[in-house]
């Protein structure tokens, strides 16, 4: 259960995104950053095994959070995700993914898997703009807005992309669907730059 916990933190914050081989940052604070959120998920970690009830506050920035997406991501191997980087706003976040199509997961949806392929070659870039709504340790990913190589898609694509994403993670998941957050997780906001977790 633990494992599956991690991932499922992991997999939001990937949504939320992150900065993979961004040159942007030196490496020592890609490593610190990525070492302090892996301290947090930690501490969560053993705060819920142990049916800790007090309540405590994480501050994590979008730098940090960026780092240990960063190494997630490199560990896994089948990964359609090549590339993703964040921008957090005043309770909103922007997320830029890049996807190699011929790694993506269509299940049984042969038509969208025929148009994506007749469509997309090469690399593809996707542009997310949304919010995550927690509540009672219960998470909601809402997309606002989607960009498809710089044209906007429609929403019914677009979860069709985003299922099939959830899919080639580990583990999968559907990113559309309302989840249960770990690690008992009240609340979750995002703000000028951070997200603040509390339990």
């Amino acid at each position: 259960m633990p494992k599956i916990s991690s991932s499922l933190l992991a997999v939001g914050l990937i949504w939320m995104g992150l900065t993979a081989g961004s040159s942007l940052y030196p490496a020592q604070i890609y490593q610190s950053g990525s070492q302090k959120v892996r301290r947090v998920v930690e501490e969560l970690s053993a705060n819920a095994q142990a049916g800790g009830t007090s309540p405590r506050t994480y501050r994590l920035s979008q730098v940090e959070i960026n780092a240990y997406l960063l190494d997630q991501l490199r560990q896994q191997e089948k990964n359609a995700v090549e590339n993703i980087s964040i921008l957090l706003g005043e309770g909103t976040f922007r997320t830029l993914i890049t996807i190699d199509p011929d790694r993506l997961q269509m299940g049984g949806n042969a038509a969208a898997g025929r148009l994506l392929g007749a469509l997309l070659e090469g690399s593809l870039a996707l542009e997310i703009k949304g919010r995550i709504l927690v509540s009672d340790g219960s998470g909601k990913y809402q997309i606002q807005q989607i960009r498809f190589n710089g044209m906007e898609l429609p929403i019914a694509l677009v979860t069709e992309l985003l299922i099939s994403l959830g899919r080639s993670q580990d583990p999968p998941f559907d990113p559309t669907s309302s989840f249960s957050m770990p690690f008992g997780i009240q609340s979750i906001v995002v703000s000028g730059g951070q997200v603040v977790i509390e339990t």
